[in-house]
């Protein structure tokens, strides 16, 4: 008769099997079978609170290793130097990576073309840290270590911008925090009440009525309709103007110019008839007596007149010619 199997060897049993396939997963995960990778060293100044072991490497955002380990110092790190070194693991089976073979010359090479390595964030939000692998070619080269620190090619660093940031964070937060909120807050109670009793203060009906009587008032002026008669009546004054102007300005210039002609040919005429008299006074030498006083003094009359006429043909003459010369074309316009 079989012994009956004891259920605390069994359960033994189960938790050494279980217990010996943990290890082997971590023992074999941590393994790199058939893959190649190569480990760098980089000296870092900048606070990595963050940066942990396993953290990427990236290269050009993608991920092309991680952080194999972080030291306070490598041996033959200059005692002066305060920098963290920082050992990072590269894979090599992408062959088309510019990162591939990053040994000897190779390396040295890549950082004269301007190859740096930097911290930068994640997230914000976890504060995580990742390695930055990129070329810079105007940033110097700052090698920290006395030649192959720990026997590990070295890639130089440049500053992050992370710590930065994180500064401008602080400053932000300490400055909030010394913010009297209190006293804001009461400002901006008073200013609002201000406003209110501003606001309140403006008759609105009353301004909104008198808009409206004026608008009525403006329409019952428009609407009336003396307004619109006087304004046809003055636009018809205007017109009949006009044409009065025309006609007087066709007609001035014609009979000015005849009425002119006309006193011309008068005056001429009055200059015979003066001449004729004085050449019969002094051909003739009139006889004594009343015949001969009577002849000189119808003479005379008739030389005076000759003259009155003149002198009134040339006041007329004189005073047609200014209109005539303001209606004159092209002159006075």
């Amino acid at each position: 008769m079989s012994k009956p199997v004891s259920k605390t060897a069994v359960g033994a049993f189960v938790v050494v099997f279980a217990v010996l396939l943990f290890a082997c997963v971590v023992f074999f995960g941590g393994m790199s079978f058939g893959k190649e990778s190569a480990q760098y060293v980089i000296y870092v100044r900048d606070s990595i609170n963050g940066l942990d072991i396993g953290s990427a490497v990236k290269f050009k955002g993608v991920k092309v290793g991680s952080v194999k380990a972080v030291r306070l110092r490598l041996e033959g790190q200059r005692s002066s130097d305060l920098a963290v070194p920082v050992i990072i693991e590269i894979s090599r089976d992408d062959e088309a990576s510019p990162l591939s073979d990053f040994d000897g010359e190779k390396l040295e090479r890549a950082v004269r073309d301007g190859l740096r390595a930097r911290i930068q964030m994640t997230s914000i939000v976890t504060g995580l840290l990742y390695v930055d692998l990129d070329f810079f070619p105007d940033t110097p080269v700052v090698l920290r270590g006395s030649g192959n620190a720990a026997g590990l090619p070295e890639i130089p660093t440049i500053p992050s911008n992370t710590s930065q940031m994180m500064k401008a964070v602080t400053t932000i937060l300490e400055d909030l925090s010394e913010a009297d909120f209190s006293a804001l807050s009461a400002q901006m109670r008073r200013t609002v009440r201000r406003i209110e009793d501003g606001v309140a203060a403006i008759e609105f009906r009353k301004i909104n009525d008198n808009v409206v009587r004026l608008t009525d008032s403006a329409a019952t002026i428009l609407e009336d309709p003396q307004l619109k008669e006087t304004l046809e009546n003055a636009d018809r004054l205007i017109r009949d103007l006009d044409a009065l102007s025309a006609s007087i300005a066709g007609q001035v210039d014609p009979v000015a110019a005849e009425l002119k002609t006309s006193l011309a040919e008068l005056r001429a005429a009055l200059a015979d008839v003066s001449a004729a008299v004085g050449t019969i006074q002094g051909a003739f030498a009139l006889p004594q007596g009343s015949l001969g006083q009577e002849l000189g003094d119808v003479l005379v009359q008739i030389n005076d007149a000759a003259r009155a006429v003149r002198a009134l043909a040339e006041y007329l003459q004189s005073g047609l010619a200014a209109p005539a010369a303001e209606h004159a074309p092209g002159e006075g316009r």
